[in-house]
């Protein structure tokens, strides 16, 4: 063996020799939903009565792991590959809890977490992929062994966040939302506030400052806009106003007429993303307060 293939293959070998040690302990989980962008603040932490746990992963499998493990005629295997090195945390799903879920309910359920803790932290966090053992261990299957699941493919985004910690007061805050969120969240209860939340999650997910901008103030028009509302743009700045009466009406306007300088063409530059996570932080606001008080400001358009 060459220097240069010792080199290359040494990080592998390694990799998978910690993944075998890891896989030997009791793992009482059935999925793990794997989270990049943040470090949790400690080794672990259980929320929600045992029913989710929150790791560090310090042995995230490489893309020839990955491959070593997974069906590579699974075009899910590929996107996951993209993804696997950069995983940091993971949610555990407690196998008692998934015994009545179907995958899709698991895997919705443990991005709600995911969502809350970005919701109330300044991490770009986000869930790119699950498996069924932790990630730590992945290195350690061969031969198809592992299947994966796509949650977040995020080829590129905007990273905007100040820190990469999750600390233990932001998932306190995720225990007392985490009910309330999975609530306004149904269709029958507000799909203004789905859709205000899912981009309040994914708004960053693109290179584009334009789309952000739209992508921000479409999730504040779901929350306030209204079909009667003339002139459209005074109305729906008022109402923010009066749903978070410490912001300033003409602050707000001016952070709106950001967002059509970005979509009708004028030219982007660093000052606008000094706007555009003033404008997150707006929306953020919004959406913990209807948390907060178990209800949102419109109700849905019949």
């Amino acid at each position: 063996m060459t220097n240069k293939t010792e080199k290359n293959v040494h990080p592998v070998l390694k990799t998978r020799q910690i993944a075998v040690l890891e896989s030997q302990k009791d793992w009482p989980f059935s999925h793990y939903v794997g989270m990049a962008g943040a470090y949790l603040e400690g080794n672990e932490r259980s929320i929600l009565g045992g029913d989710f746990l929150i790791k560090n992963v310090t042995n995230s499998p490489g893309m020839v792991n990955l491959f070593s493990a997974c069906d590579l005629s699974d075009n899910n295997t590929h996107l996951a590959a993209r993804h696997a090195s950069s995983i940091t945390c993971e949610i555990c799903v407690d196998e008692d809890y998934c015994k009545d879920l179907d995958i899709t309910e698991i895997l919705y359920n443990a991005w709600c977490v995911a969502a809350l803790i970005r919701l109330h932290s300044n991490t770009n966090v986000f869930c790119p992929v699950s498996t069924t053992v932790s990630w730590d261990t992945v290195a350690a299957k061969i031969n198809n062994e592992l299947k994966v699941y796509i949650l977040d493919d995020v080829p590129r985004f905007i990273s905007f966040g100040a820190d990469n910690v999750i600390s233990a007061p932001i998932l306190t805050f995720v225990e007392r939302d985490y009910s309330e969120f999975l609530r306004l969240n149904q269709n029958d209860v507000s799909r203004r506030f789905g859709l205000a939340s899912t981009l309040a999650y994914t708004w960053s997910h693109t290179s584009e400052v334009r789309i952000a901008f739209s992508n921000l103030w479409c999730a504040l028009d779901a929350l306030f806009g209204n079909q009667n509302d003339r002139p459209v743009t005074k109305k729906l700045i008022e109402r923010i106003c009066a749903w978070l009466p410490d912001r300033r009406y003409d602050r707000i306007r001016t952070l709106y007429d950001t967002r059509c300088d970005a979509i009708h063409g004028r030219e982007v530059t660093n000052f606008y993303a000094i706007q555009l996570v003033e404008t997150y932080g707006l929306l953020r606001d919004c959406l913990i307060k209807s948390l907060e008080i178990g209800r949102v400001p419109l109700p849905d358009w019949q």
